[in-house]
């Protein structure tokens, strides 16, 4: 009902009806009527930042287009956040080094992201006595309905623990904004390429996208190169800086925050310079985009003819496109870009490719299993909800002994396994780096040489 009336007064005034009628025995609401209800939003709304309009117009291909979207300001967000008295205790307003000490060997211990080595490295650049306000964007497009896709930005606070960053309540994540969606919803950076029909198109956005996201962020870009003096909850006066730490994003959104080229690009990675047929190669280094290089590559191509140009960003797979992110200290797009474990393993390297090869090997054998097996198969194994620990079992009896494919998603596992560890040290991120050659190693000997060097492009 809400979604066919799009909660208009008639729908809320059929739901209050419905909650103080006879949907609920013995409950009753105190708000009775529609009126009611606007009267208490309207009240609600002073105590949160206030949603306001914007709007961007750009030219394609000689025609202008404006886009129109809802906001936050980030900054009064901001300092709603530090100057709260309930959570100024939690507050982490500086980075930290943590050990962990058995008697005979020092281990550095990460489990919050105030203990990593980035915010070590910014907090230099701002003076150790003033303040760099963390920031986490996440961006995802999804459906929230049917037929309807949008694209919501949430910030969370990185100086807040996770506990309460991540909760719903006071201190955690903030919808700060829709970014408009810009032509047909079901396009992705899968069918981008360097063609110059392609480029053109994927351009427009990443224009309309940087400018929206100026729109927005526009209140903490001179705060980030210059600061603001706030008296914090703990009634203690401080200088504080915002920037961006971590854009937690999928690769489409990595490639309109960092305004690098689609998936089908000569150097697709929003995170270094290796070209596409390289991605597989997880124990080579490959050189990382630097915010200067990437600036400086801009600045070049400003003064040269088309042709030159579109070379020049093809070599560095970029669109040229102004980064907004560039304007705002210590928010380097290239850095903050980072590995999302949902999009990035779960969904990607093993639900969208791992897991159809498993499916594909256990194909051949379909004929010649047992009785238990085949009851098994025919349950069809993609679209099992449930299954007893026997039958995860089968599954297992039916992939090739010793195969590749196996020791595939045994390292898989493991990394997976690693990476999303709350608490980790040193050493596990030592062994990562390892089993992430083996996982190179058993990928490249797998009979199905071609499928996994393609599924490995986009780890």
């Amino acid at each position: 009902m809400a979604i066919i009336e799009g909660f208009n007064r008639n729908c809320t005034q059929k739901i209050l009806d419905g909650v103080n009628g006879q949907w609920a025995s013995n409950f009753r609401l105190t708000i009775l009527d529609s009126n009611n209800l606007k009267e208490s939003l309207e009240s609600a709304r002073d105590f949160v930042t206030q949603f306001k309009d914007g709007e961007v117009t750009h030219k394609f291909q000689g025609k202008s287009y404006t886009f129109h979207f809802k906001y936050r300001d980030p900054w009064e967000w901001l300092v709603d956040l530090v100057t709260d008295p309930t959570l100024s205790n939690s507050i982490m307003w500086y980075p930290v080094e943590k050990y962990l000490h058995n008697g005979s060997k020092i281990t550095r211990i990460y489990d919050e992201v105030n203990t990593g080595k980035r915010w070590w490295e910014i907090q230099v650049t701002v003076s150790l006595m003033n303040i760099w306000n963390t920031i986490i964007n996440l961006e995802d497009k999804g459906k929230v309905s049917s037929t309807t896709k949008m694209h919501p930005i949430v910030l969370q606070a990185a100086f807040l623990p996770s506990e309460i960053r991540n909760a719903s309540g006071n201190g955690g994540g903030v919808f700060i904004g829709l970014m408009p969606i810009v032509g047909n919803p079901n396009d992705s950076i899968e069918s981008e390429d360097d063609t110059h029909t392609s480029v053109e198109i994927a351009q427009f956005k990443r224009e309309i996208y940087h400018k929206v996201i100026h729109v927005i962020f526009r209140s903490i870009q001179k705060r980030s190169h210059h600061g603001d003096t706030l008296a914090c909850g703990d009634k203690v006066r401080r200088v504080h800086y915002p920037g961006f730490l971590i854009h937690s994003v999928n690769g489409e959104e990595g490639c309109s925050t960092c305004g690098t080229r689609g998936a089908q690009a000569k150097h697709p990675c929003p995170k270094c310079l290796a070209e596409k047929m390289s991605l597989c190669m997880l124990s080579q280094n490959f050189t990382p985009r630097t915010q200067e290089d990437m600036m400086d590559i801009f600045r070049k191509v400003k003064d040269v003819g088309y042709s030159s140009r579109m070379s020049f960003l093809q070599d560095a797979g970029l669109h040229f496109v102004k980064n907004t992110f560039w304007k705002i200290n210590n928010s380097s797009p290239y850095d903050a870009y980072s590995y999302d474990l949902l999009h990035a393993f779960d969904a990607g390297e093993w639900g969208k490719h791992l897991w159809p090869l498993v499916l594909e090997v256990l194909k051949p054998v379909k004929d010649g299993i047992s009785r238990r097996h085949a009851n098994l198969y025919s349950l069809t194994i993609a679209e099992m909800d449930f299954a007893d620990g026997n039958s995860f079992r089968d599954i297992l009896k039916l992939l090739p002994s010793n195969a590749s494919l196996v020791h595939c998603i045994r390292v898989c596992t493991i990394l997976r396994s690693i990476a999303g560890l709350r608490v980790v040290t040193s050493d596990q991120i030592d062994a990562y780096k390892k089993f992430l050659i083996k996982y190179e190693k058993w990928c490249k000997v797998t009979v199905v040489v071609s499928f996994i060097a393609s599924s490995l492009t986009f780890i």
